[in-house]
């Protein structure tokens, strides 16, 4: 039952983004993790402050799970798998060492549940078009809240509104997120930082990212840019620079 209301919370967000879009507010996604372990749920705290809460080390690896997250995806763990195994449809499958976790854990990506549940994700994996001309993009690494020191130049090599595909230097790796700033001609900052996750490994000097918080302004930026390109196919070849 939790794996199919996760299911079908993420294929509430559609109506929910149309509703979003008809008011003039910002089109919103989430990441969801699911869990499955022994917590502490109740009443916690003293009379000067006191809570509903559910806290132990399974609740930890929850958040944890779902830090790797992308908007539209449920993430599950090998315990929740288990349980769901014979009507459970799996996506990519991972292992991570999470904070505060000794050994690794494994993580896998939900995409659907089957017998009397019959529920089931669309492919999350961005449509992106080559750019003909050079977009300029600085891009740092975030931990946890801080942003590292190291701001990094590059520029965008293809784009959707969920994504984009990056040329530019730096040592990162799969599920690291990022800072992401437009750069006019001149290498300056243009409108708000972009938040976004690495999805696939780095390979020489490209890499892919999912957004994960994309700001109207820099959202009307791409939307130009895409509708300058036209429907051009994402195997077509890409413009020198």
């Amino acid at each position: 039952k939790a794996a199919a209301c996760a299911l079908s919370m993420q294929l509430a967000m559609e109506s929910v983004n149309a509703e979003n879009l008809r008011l003039g507010w910002p089109e919103i996604a989430m990441g969801i993790a699911l869990n499955r372990g022994e917590v502490v749920v109740g009443t916690i705290g003293s009379p000067q402050r006191m809570k509903y809460a559910v806290v132990g080390s399974h609740v930890n690896l929850t958040a944890r799970i779902e830090s790797y997250s992308v908007g539209g995806q449920v993430l599950i763990s090998e315990n929740v798998l288990r349980e769901i195994a014979a009507i459970a449809e799996v996506g990519k499958s991972f292992g991570v060492s999470a904070k505060g976790f000794s050994e690794p854990i494994q993580i896998h990506d939900l995409k659907g549940i089957g017998g009397r549940f019959a529920l089931r994700l669309a492919d999350l994996q961005p449509e992106m078009v080559f750019l003909s001309s050079v977009v300029k993009v600085g891009y740092s690494l975030l931990d946890g809240k801080d942003v590292g020191e190291a701001v990094h130049r590059g520029s965008l090599v293809r784009i959707s509104l969920e994504g984009a595909e990056i040329r530019g230097a730096g040592s990162f790796q799969l599920h690291d997120n990022l800072l992401i700033r437009l750069l006019d001609e001149e290498g300056c900052p243009q409108a708000d930082s972009i938040y976004a996750k690495l999805v696939k490994e780095p390979v020489k000097d490209r890499f892919t990212v999912r957004f994960t918080s994309l700001p109207s302004l820099p959202r009307k930026r791409l939307q130009h840019l895409l509708a300058g390109e036209g429907e051009r196919l994402p195997g077509e070849p890409e413009a020198s620079g």
